[in-house]
């Protein structure tokens, strides 16, 4: 049988048995930051791409570049080993807790690695976030940045690079 000869009902069906598929699978590997232990290192032919965070980061400018990066797999590439490293191990709130009386607190998020942990990437992702000059944050970023092939931002996380000494002699 073609997929031109599937009925709707058919094809619905398939597309389902193959995403639950995919889901058992994927719940039977060990994923940084989803149960299991993140690696130290990424595993051989994964670009690592560290998604930096912080108190009050901006969901849709960490969340947009780790589906962009993750779906990238999908096509046929060697993919990346997404991670997310923070100031410390705890949980953090998306921006939805900074409103003076807001009582939303925003999606929560625990990082894989802290600054001190974290393993070199070749990928750095700065999104909006509200402290720009944490002290951990801009030593870390001053380190990893120069082994990094690619240092990119979204929104107002330029604040951050600026902050780090990476915008100086620019244009």
């Amino acid at each position: 049988m073609t997929i031109s000869n599937l009925s709707r009902r058919q094809l619905i069906g398939a597309a389902a048995r193959g995403a639950a598929g995919l889901a058992a699978s994927a719940r039977a590997m060990p994923t940084p930051g989803h149960g299991g232990a993140a690696p130290t290192v990424p595993p051989p032919g994964k670009i690592p791409v560290a998604i930096m965070l912080d108190e009050a980061a901006t969901m849709m400018d960490f969340a947009g570049p780790w589906e962009v990066f993750q779906d990238v797999a999908m096509g046929g590439g060697g993919g990346y080993y997404l991670y997310t490293v923070a100031p410390e191990m705890k949980t953090y709130n998306n921006t939805g807790n900074i409103l003076p009386g807001h009582t939303m607190t925003g999606l929560k998020f625990t990082p894989d690695f802290t600054f001190a942990t974290a393993p070199q990437p070749k990928v750095i992702v700065m999104g909006a976030q509200m402290h720009f000059d944490g002290k951990e944050k801009l030593a870390w970023l001053r380190k990893a940045a120069p082994a990094a092939e690619v240092v990119l931002s979204v929104c107002t996380g330029n604040f951050i690079a600026a902050h780090a000494g990476l915008l100086d002699g620019l244009e």
